[in-house]
């Protein structure tokens, strides 16, 4: 004579399999909010060319400031500008720019360019492709900087490589993917 499991037996596996799969379920949201493999939130055309836009001044002056001061960075944010051999007069005035045109705006330099991060992912991840978007600035045209397209917002997360979107003379929307 066999017995079947009574109510308490079933309860305990139903909180475990409830357990697991909130686990679960929080592992996965964890992931993408971190590595944002999928391109989750990231920002339309027309919104960074608004914002461009909105902003252009301030614009001008960070990529005039960056070009300047390339020889001892590379990369700008808030939490790296304590850490950098810069003023604190030119410290500040790199975050009252940067928190005028965004919260978190990061800025990379490099000798062919100037770039203004909006949105990034799979940075760090070891399956997750790292890409990122933004406006960039590039002194000598898009030549040396990529291949044009008509929008970025039709870009998927699937191609390699640097594209742009021209806003005006050297300014570009930008969505870059290394695998």
């Amino acid at each position: 004579m066999t017995t079947s499991p009574g109510p308490i037996y079933y309860a305990g596996v139903l909180r475990t399999t409830g357990f697991i799969l909130a686990t679960l379920v929080c592992l996965v949201g964890l992931y993408l909010w971190i590595f944002n493999p999928l391109a989750l939130g990231r920002p339309k055309d027309r919104e960074l060319i608004a914002l461009f836009r909105d902003h252009r001044e301030s614009f001008e002056r960070l990529r005039t400031m960056a070009i300047e001061d390339s020889g001892s960075i590379a990369y700008l944010s808030k939490d790296s500008l304590d850490k950098s051999a810069l003023s604190e007069a030119r410290q500040n005035e790199y975050i009252t720019l940067l928190s005028g045109i965004r919260r978190n705006l990061t800025v990379g330099t490099g000798p062919h360019q100037v770039m203004f991060h909006f949105a990034q992912g799979g940075i760090g991840s070891v399956i997750a492709r790292s890409w990122t978007e933004g406006i960039t600035y590039l002194p000598a045209g898009y030549e040396r900087g990529g291949v044009i397209v008509k929008s970025l917002d039709d870009m998927g997360i699937h191609n390699d490589g640097v594209y742009l979107v021209p806003i005006e003379q050297n300014w570009y929307l930008v969505f870059s993917q290394m695998d």
